[in-house]
């Protein structure tokens, strides 16, 4: 389960929401998810390229017409 919840994050609340069309599904390809973790680096995925990249998403600066005025 591991591995799934890599690739879809959301997939406990799309299978209870009953929207199972929508989930992203683990290839169990092993190319860059877990098996990184053996040589020393970071866990990546190839069906969820946001993967392990969620704090950079959210230091990025938002655009100037979504900043809120100083």
């Amino acid at each position: 389960m591991g591995r799934a919840l890599i690739a879809d994050p959301e997939l406990p609340h799309k299978t209870q929401d009953q929207h199972e069309e929508q989930i992203v599904h683990f290839i169990d390809c092993a190319q860059v998810c877990f098996d990184r973790l053996f040589v020393g680096k970071h866990v990546e995925c190839h069906c969820n390229l946001k993967a392990v990249h969620e704090y950079e998403l959210l230091r990025r600066k938002a655009p100037a017409r979504l900043r809120w005025p100083s």
